[in-house]
């Protein structure tokens, strides 16, 4: 094969080659926590809110959710959130507090909460 015949192939599979490896337009690693673009979209309010009442039923607290403060995802085997939640505990004198909560999303059915972290000020 003729070294032409070579560079047109090349040139003709390498973006499709680009394309394949890497599919992220914001040019950061894969892998890597990106910010959400808007912490008030109601699916990010539906896994905050997830978060919170797993986090309710584990550890049998009155933590009531009231908003997301600021949240970073990133894509492995699913969709991995990072919150920063302001929540209300019905239990203590001082009852606001923020948490930081990791929940792993599959899709609209499947969600696991991997942690949910008091922050301390």
């Amino acid at each position: 094969m003729s070294p032409h015949y070579l560079i047109a192939i090349f040139a003709l599979l390498f973006p499709l080659l680009t394309t394949a490896v890497d599919n992220n337009s914001d040019n950061t690693l894969i892998g890597a926590w990106k910010p959400l673009k808007s912490i008030s979209d109601p699916h990010v309010t539906e896994i905050a809110n997830y978060a919170v009442d797993a986090y309710t039923r584990q550890n049998q607290k009155h933590l009531i959710f009231q908003k997301v403060i600021k949240g970073y995802y990133q894509i492995e085997s699913g969709i991995l959130y990072k919150l920063v939640i302001r929540v209300k505990d019905e239990n203590v004198h001082f009852p606001n507090a923020e948490y930081q909560a990791v929940v792993l999303s599959k899709g609209s059915v499947s969600k696991k909460l991997i942690s949910f972290i008091e922050i301390t000020n």
